[in-house]
Parts: C-alpha cells; sequence; structure tokens
C-alpha cells in the first residue's frame, strides 16, 4: 500500500513555513512521498530536505500563480496532486480560485485532513 501512495500521490505545498516543513517530512517518513512546495519564501532546512522540491516563485496575483499551479498539474498530470495550503494567505487564496483549482487537484479541507504528527 504505501509503495503505490509513494508512486502517485504527490503534495503540492503552498508556502514555505515550519509547518509546510514538518508537514513534508512526516509524509515523506510515513508515505515516502517528495512534496512540491511553492511559494516565495522558505524555512532554511526545507531547501535542504530530500521530503520536497521548492519551487521559488513570487506571486502577487492569483492569476500567476494559477499560471504556475497549473503547469505543476501538467508536469505530474500522471500522479494524485494534493493541493495543501500552509498559510492564511493560502488558503484565501485556494477559497478565491477553488472552482479552477478543483480541476487540477485534490484540495486539503478539514475533512481531508490527516495527522500531521508523527
Amino acid at each position: 500500500m504505501l509503495e503505490i501512495i509513494s508512486e502517485l500521490l504527490t503534495p503540492v505545498l503552498l508556502g514555505g513555513t515550519k509547518t509546510a516543513f514538518s508537514l513534508s517530512l512526516s509524509l515523506f517518513e510515513r508515505y515516502r512521498c517528495v512534496s512540491v512546495a511553492v511559494g516565495d519564501k522558505f524555512y532554511w532546512r526545507m531547501r535542504f530536505s530530500q521530503a520536497s522540491s521548492c519551487l521559488r516563485t513570487k506571486c502577487t496575483y492569483d492569476e500567476t500563480l494559477c499560471l504556475v499551479l497549473s503547469d505543476i498539474a501538467e508536469k505530474h498530470k500522471e500522479d494524485i496532486l494534493w493541493l495543501i495550503p500552509c498559510s492564511k494567505e493560502y488558503s484565501d487564496f485556494i477559497q478565491r480560485n477553488k472552482e479552477l483549482l478543483e480541476t487540477m487537484f485534490v484540495i486539503h479541507t478539514e475533512r481531508s485532513a490527516m495527522s500531521y504528527e508523527k
């Protein structure tokens, strides 16, 4: 089961916070999934982690971030993409663009939440 999850699931973390780092590490340790982290700033340990690849982008407009996420979805079209906001700002972004994002990602909600702890 873990092999299937690690091969098919690609978490896409919006933000480079400590929370995003902890989540990527937890997902990697538990499921061997390498996350894609998107943001303009990253917690320093995240840049050196094997648990995630960091895509640095400064998106001040929703349309720009939607294009970046669309590109990620295209590159990982064989995977199940799980979009997870790691800050209030990105949660708000997802709410504003939910209709478009739902066509490309499984969106993290409270119902889809899993324990981030080991």
